[in-house]
């Protein structure tokens, strides 16, 4: 059995799909009636966190390269959950409209979210090719 291949049926990581595949089938991810995940379904706070500390492991142990995150990228995630913390200490979130609060929460998010993308652009290059269009192998790319 060759260790993560592509091959579904000789990858020992191809499991997790599958299970999370069954929570999703049957409703144990959402607790609200709705196809969001729910922040109370145990299911998918367990699979955040499995995800997380799966990923963290298998770079401690060389499976995935251990890349050094560019400054800037932390720096815009960092400000995007700081602002929000801050916000709850001096704020009623009930007077601030939703207007406000895309720009409070949405804003801030999306230029983290493009500051990485851009970021990372040079690390995930040599993957374009497996892209099945030119399209989608020009993304992040102006």
């Amino acid at each position: 059995m060759t260790f993560c291949s592509s091959s579904n049926e000789s990858n020992i990581l191809f499991a997790f799909s599958s299970q999370f595949g069954w929570q999703y089938e049957s409703n144990r991810l959402f607790t609200n009636n709705t196809l969001t995940m729910s922040l109370d379904s145990w299911w998918a706070a367990a699979n955040y966190y499995l995800s997380v500390i799966l990923f963290l492991a298998a770079v401690d142990v060389g499976i995935i390269p251990h890349v050094s995150f560019p400054a800037n990228s932390v720096e815009q995630w960092q400000n995007c959950f700081v602002q929000p913390k801050q916000l709850h200490k001096t704020i009623d979130e009930t007077i601030i409209g939703d207007k406000m609060l895309d720009s409070l929460y949405l804003g801030p998010m999306w230029s983290a979210y493009i500051t990485s993308i851009n970021d990372a652009l040079s690390l995930v290059e040599p993957k374009t090719v497996f892209l099945p269009s030119n399209l989608e192998r020009l993304f992040g790319y102006d």
